[in-house]
């Protein structure tokens, strides 16, 4: 079975495809965690570094003597923040390439398992014996596999239900169904 994937990239798919592929090792060993928003947590984080990091400074400069703890510490809170925003710009380039992305896809689902194409090539193909869960989000749906060892199929929810049906119709494998009925 052939399933064309319509480009609907929207922000809030993208953004939840981005932040399940970042927790998608978390995601195979507790099919049930809940997927958090990585790009608020990266924006708190790297603010709370660098609220850290300036008072760190004021308060050397105005209270103590700089000295080589102080310098050690700021630089390991400096780096902390220009860490944080390599990140979170990796991660915003991320969402801005799955938008941007207007190859046709197809997802071919057979006997032996599930193949994922853009522009005719195979970019990723899992057999079904290594899914072990599939997953309905807010947006999107995921074919969870047993052992993290590749990356995730991940689709928008509006196919999970051809999806599921296949599986259950066209193979004999047994897979766990969170969020869909």
């Amino acid at each position: 079975m052939t399933i064309d994937i319509i480009n609907t990239n929207n922000a809030a798919s993208c953004r939840e495809a981005v932040n399940i592929s970042l927790q998608y090792g978390s995601l195979v060993k507790d099919h049930n965690m809940k997927i958090k928003d990585r790009f608020r947590e990266r924006i708190i984080y790297t603010v709370i570094s660098l609220v850290v990091l300036i008072a760190l400074l004021a308060l050397t400069f105005i209270f103590w003597k700089v000295n080589a703890l102080t310098v050690v510490a700021v630089v390991l809170l400096a780096v902390d923040v220009i860490l944080g925003v390599v990140m979170h710009l990796k991660m915003k380039k991320m969402l801005r390439q799955l938008m941007e992305d207007k190859r046709k896809k197809q997802l071919v689902l057979d006997e032996k398992g599930v193949e994922v194409k853009k522009d005719g090539a195979c970019v990723l193909r899992i057999d079904w014996n290594n899914i072990a869960a599939m997953r309905v989000f807010d947006e999107t749906c995921c074919l969870i596999a047993k052992v993290f060892n590749g990356p995730a199929v991940i689709i928008n929810k509006a196919y999970a239900a051809e999806v599921k049906q296949f599986i259950q119709t066209q193979t004999n494998v047994d897979i766990e169904y969170i969020g869909i009925e």
